[in-house]
């Protein structure tokens, strides 16, 4: 097992609350988020089931008032969600399910030992602002996946340092990117400071004005620009 001097490891000042409720209507196409000074909220529709319809809350937040927001009677808390969240989502009829977690960004300095592979998770945490850390988890797999491949026709140990090597050197540089770019949005949107607010909300107009560049936006997002492993280019 990783030790914590295997990790370089960074605590955010945030917890993320999710929550399962029951919502009013049928199927909804609404989806809603937004990004505040605590963090980003959402509201995600969920499937109906037998008849009835549901939606995934996710809230960031400050630790303490995560807490307090865990402690609270069910129906204070779904009084809690009306309040802050958009009155034009759908109105919340019972909650379901409820639970938090820290937020941490977390990296091995590592990525294999003594024939042992990490990928995904096991290798790195994220913040997960963007919904990014899958991505990296399928470029980890498909990148090893082509490396041992290769080393396997080429008559070469699957576990030797030198196979291995190949895909950290593949996959740590792109990652460590992601993981400090996720790190710069949560700086600039978790930043209070005016000057800050206008050049950013600057920056994000004349971005998504320009169609290279929202395009560009969208292949970080789903995880296809930089170099791609063959087998992530032929899925």
């Amino acid at each position: 097992m990783y030790s914590q001097k295997r990790l370089d490891t960074r605590e955010y000042e945030q917890q993320c609350l999710v929550a399962t409720v029951e919502i009013e209507g049928g199927l909804q196409d609404i989806t809603w988020q937004a990004f505040t000074a605590t963090g980003p909220e959402a509201f995600l529709p969920m499937a109906d089931v037998d008849g009835k319809s549901y939606a995934s809350i996710v809230w960031y937040n400050l630790p303490e008032n995560v807490h307090k927001l865990m402690k609270l009677p069910d129906s204070e808390f779904l009084e809690e969600l009306s309040t802050t969240f958009p009155k034009e989502l759908p109105p919340l009829i019972k909650l379901h399910e409820r639970g938090s977690f820290p937020l941490a960004r977390r990296h091995a300095m590592n990525y294999f030992a003594n024939g042992v592979v990490l990928a995904g998770d096991a290798a790195h945490t994220i913040n997960p602002l963007a919904g990014q850390g899958v991505n990296l988890g399928f470029q980890d797999v498909a990148w090893l996946a082509e490396i041992l491949t290769d080393a396997y026709h080429a008559g070469r140990s699957l576990g030797s340092k030198k196979v291995l090597s190949r895909y950290e050197k593949a996959r740590r540089r792109d990652n460590q990117l992601m993981m400090s770019t996720m790190d710069a949005f949560y700086l600039a949107f978790s930043n209070s400071n005016v000057p800050l607010k206008v050049l950013r909300n600057l920056a994000l107009g004349i971005a998504g004005k320009s169609r290279p560049a929202v395009k560009e936006v969208m292949k970080y997002a789903m995880g296809i620009s930089g170099r791609q492993a063959e087998l992530a280019k032929s899925s």
